[in-house]
């Protein structure tokens, strides 16, 4: 029987072939005489949002191509199976669904403790080198909280910025405005920069800004335009605040339960190649989201000079270091993160990425 490593993970091998060649039958007679089986993968993302539209349902409909007969995802979009984006993790190890989007830290609380770390500012500055690093930071072991579920993309989300309902240039600006965060880590860094950090599900965000019941949210461009919060917090301050763990994944237990060919199919089509795909059409949106906010004359841009970005750093860096205090495993897997990160930029260029 064929099983999950992460060899398989990182070069995304598939043996598909042998399966069909051990049984002694054409491929196209096996599959006529057995149903494929079918897996559900739900999201709380709208259908037409960019991630089913330009990463998911193309990357279902390749794996259904493939595995005809064999392995079928079926996909259940805007919150079929459960709208809560607090809920996703918990809804395919209940059996509610077999795959879903968005383990991320900030969902999780405590799950994946040492993933915090890239939501340290100042570090990744994309989508494309976040993933590729975190990608082979879980081949290194370097995060728990995986016990019954398996990534099948390692994905990092694009890099968070600050969008607000006033401008704001340096952390002075931050007194009195309150601000969304997603995660612990981010609650310290909006502390730490003086403001208010108000934990809310995305899905609230643009409603509550419009109703002044908080005046921002870190966040990144294709979360603020799917969800709506462009259209309200107009000030956006280009603070590279990080990023959250974001994979996809399936539950271990709908992973042991396929068939062999079914398995193969799944990985062929999963890992690194699935994660620079997302990335690339992630960070390619994101830019799209930002042209069109930075030629709107109602919006206000702040970028970061060499004076601002040290005001921000030395504001955020009392959070960083108290994190780094909080648990031993923490300042090894930050130190990795740097490196990783640092390899990525140089394997991207490398690789004409």
């Amino acid at each position: 029987m064929t099983t999950y490593t992460r060899r398989k993970f990182l070069k995304g091998i598939a043996v598909g072939g042998l399966a069909a060649a051990s049984i002694g039958f054409p491929a196209v007679l096996r599959r006529a005489q057995a149903a494929p089986t079918v897996l559900k993968f739900g999201t709380y993302e709208p259908a037409q949002a960019f991630s089913p539209v330009k990463v998911l349902i193309p990357w279902i409909n390749k794996i259904n191509q493939a595995g005809e007969g064999v392995l079928k995802i079926d996909f259940y979009p805007n919150g079929q199976l459960g709208p809560d984006p607090t809920q996703q993790l918990k809804m395919i190890i209940d059996g509610v669904a077999d795959i879903t989007l968005g383990a991320s830290v900030p969902y999780t609380p405590g799950r994946f403790p040492e993933a915090t770390v890239t939501n340290v500012p100042f570090v990744a500055y994309n989508m494309l080198e976040a993933t590729i690093a975190v990608h082979n930071m879980y081949l290194k072991n370097a995060f728990s909280g995986w016990r019954d579920i398996i990534p099948l993309s390692m994905n990092a989300q694009a890099q968070y910025f600050l969008h607000t309902i006033k401008p704001v240039r340096s952390p002075k600006d931050m007194a009195g405005l309150k601000i969304r965060t997603a995660g612990k880590m981010q609650q310290d860094l909006i502390l730490a920069a003086g403001g208010t950090p108000v934990a809310e599900s995305i899905s609230k965000v643009a409603e509550n800004i419009s109703r002044n019941v908080m005046q921002g949210t870190v966040g990144e461009w294709q979360g603020m335009e799917t969800f709506r919060v462009v259209d309200v917090a107009k000030c956006h301050t280009y603070i590279p605040f990080g990023t959250n763990l974001f994979p996809i994944v399936i539950s271990k237990r709908s992973f042991d339960k396929l068939p062999a060919a079914a398995k193969d199919i799944l990985l062929k089509h999963s890992g690194l190649e699935l994660g620079i795909t997302y990335s690339k059409e992630w960070d390619d949106f994101n830019a799209g989201v930002e042209k069109r906010e930075r030629a709107d004359p109602r919006s206000t841009n702040i970028d970061l000079d060499e004076t601002l970005a040290a005001e921000w750093k030395k504001a955020l860096d009392s959070a960083v270091q108290g994190w780094l205090k909080t648990d031993k495993r923490f300042p090894p897997v930050y130190e990795m993160y740097i490196e990783e990160v640092t390899k990525a930029r140089e394997y991207i260029k490398t690789n004409k990425i």
